[in-house]
């Protein structure tokens, strides 16, 4: 009989320790994953991570999930000949004085030196261009961007045509490319991707050859 008990003994220890051993690996399996997850989450909101997945084109259509972080005011730092801008959707007290009214849809716009504030509330929330609003005129340091081989103007999430002595918002080509966003651009989450939102338009960035950081429209809500 003691044979017997020492095998059942023997097992039993052996049992319990392969349990401990594989319960122990669980926990170090569960441990690295809830790591990389938590180093995904923090690269992904971190403003230098770059989506590296062409974005679906037709959006709405993909089966992933959409995240968007509200949180994010700070996309980069605007290039020098753009100076001091306004934080896009923020609200202000007033207009500035030098600006002028510009009607569109029912909606009296004030517009200053290529930035639109739209009346909410009794205060203003800063915007970009409405499509179809037409100015006399954009800033000087408006960035000109050609995409097959229609020329267009770029300043604060806004982009134009020229027609005559005015110019028109339209809607952001596809495959445009800019230097900037403003701040204020929403970071939005698409299937592990990283872009930005600025005026109902996706962009992803991506750096040159040179180091130089660009958005290129990707995609509409």
């Amino acid at each position: 009989m003691k044979p017997i008990i020492y095998s059942a003994g023997l097992f039993l220890m052996v049992f319990g320790l392969n349990i401990a051993a594989q319960a122990q690996h669980g926990r170090g399996h569960d441990n690295r994953n809830h790591q990389n997850q938590n180093n995904h989450n923090r690269g992904n909101n971190h403003g230098h991570q770059y989506a590296h997945a062409d974005f679906n084109r037709n959006h709405g259509h993909s089966n992933g999930p959409v995240y968007v972080d509200r949180r994010v005011t700070n996309v980069y730092h605007a290039p020098n000949r753009y100076g001091a801008m306004p934080v896009y959707r923020s609200s202000v007290a007033y207009a500035p004085s030098t600006s002028i009214i510009i009607s569109n849809r029912g909606i009296n716009f004030r517009y200053s030196n290529g930035i639109f504030y739209q009346p909410m509330n009794g205060s203003y929330v800063v915007s970009s261009a409405p499509c179809g609003i037409r100015v006399r005129s954009i800033p000087v340091n408006s960035m000109r961007v050609y995409v097959s081989n229609v020329p267009y103007y770029y300043y604060y999430g806004s982009f134009y045509t020229q027609s005559a002595n005015e110019y028109i918002a339209v809607q952001p080509p596809m495959g445009a490319r800019v230097d900037f966003l403003p701040e204020g651009a929403m970071k939005v989450f698409v299937e592990g991707n990283t872009y930005y939102e600025v005026n109902n338009t996706y962009y992803k960035a991506f750096a040159d050859e040179t180091g130089a950081v660009w958005y290129e429209v990707v995609g509409q809500k």
